[in-house]
């Protein structure tokens, strides 16, 4: 599959865009562990505030295309 994100604000100018090609490989023996779910993270450093974070996730084999668009509050470090 391929992973296509974009993060932007909310007056829709991009922030961060990434791009993930995952290639997992398991040996034919585990095809029970091929039935589990599968997590993928992607680091991608913002700024406090309010964003819209798109992803766009194709199927190689089916050419299949699954969209999510959500918010995304980053919120202000406590750190001092």
């Amino acid at each position: 599959m391929n992973i296509f994100g974009r993060v932007s604000t909310l007056t829709v100018r991009v922030v961060q865009t990434f791009e993930i090609c995952p290639v997992a490989t398991f040996p034919i023996a585990c095809s029970r562990i091929c039935q589990l779910p599968i997590i993928y993270q992607k680091a991608v450093p913002l700024r406090p505030g309010l964003y819209r974070l798109d992803i766009v996730i194709k199927r190689r084999q089916s050419g299949n295309v699954g969209v999510i668009n959500t918010r995304l509050q980053v919120p202000k470090s406590t750190t001092n």
